[in-house]
């Protein structure tokens, strides 16, 4: 996206990269704190009702001064976090309910070269971790069931290289399920309560699916054990 601020905000802020080139051709790459904030002030992350718009308007020359922006509580706030110029500044969106409270993140923003975006939350970026591992176990199960399926006569006729590379090749796949299912535990360990009922019901069908698997994945190794077991007695 690129802007002025004066179109229509989007209602979800979390897909929106902002580049405004002309401002950049204006006034240069922002380079510190008080130049982030201007450049943001062009962006749809921008609140018109907040503490640095305020000091703006009266002609602060450091809008981003947190003793001046909590002297005007009840207010949201936009405060430079980290800076590394001339490249990258992290940027905090606070609500400051009053002027000695501590104040209450509402979202943070990466500008890196120019490029305004939101950084995503805890929620989505464990979801996302979620899904992948979820996706991963599938596609390694995949691969398991045809190995489970093998006749055990059959295989025991091939000759030795043929014998010896399902073999490591099932055992890469049964790595593949282990780390995938260990990489999906520890997020679900990691991940926060679901903040909206779109992020509830993601949890809920990523956590069906990995149960599914993992039910399909205990048959599959009970049927490979009886087969193995029924071509050893006929053996």
């Amino acid at each position: 996206m690129e802007g002025g601020g004066g179109g229509g905000v989007p209602s979800d802020l979390s897909s929106v990269c902002f580049y405004d080139g002309v401002w950049i051709n204006s006034y240069g790459p922002p380079g510190d704190a008080p130049s982030v904030l201007a450049y943001l002030r062009q962006s749809p992350f921008w609140d018109a009702g907040s503490a640095n718009e305020a000091l703006m308007q009266r002609g602060a020359r450091d809008p981003s001064d947190e003793a001046e922006l909590a002297r005007l509580a009840p207010r949201t706030e936009f405060v430079v976090a980290e800076a590394r110029p001339p490249h990258l500044f992290v940027v905090q969106k606070r609500r400051r309910d009053a002027p000695g409270a501590r104040p209450t993140l509402l979202m943070q923003l990466y500008v890196l070269d120019g490029v305004a975006y939101m950084c995503p939350s805890a929620g989505a970026v464990v979801g996302a971790r979620v899904s992948r591992a979820a996706y991963r176990l599938e596609k390694a199960l995949e691969l398991f069931t045809a190995e489970a399926y093998a006749d055990p006569k059959e295989a025991a006729t091939v000759d030795a290289p043929r014998t010896q590379r399902p073999a490591r090749e099932e055992a890469d796949t049964v790595a593949d399920a282990a780390a995938a299912l260990d990489f999906a535990l520890a997020a679900a360990r990691d991940a926060p309560p679901p903040r909206s009922r779109a992020e509830a019901d993601e949890h809920a069908r990523v956590g069906a699916l990995l149960s599914s698997a993992l039910t399909a994945a205990e048959a599959r190794w009970g049927e490979r054990d009886s087969a193995a077991a029924g071509a050893s007695a006929e053996a």
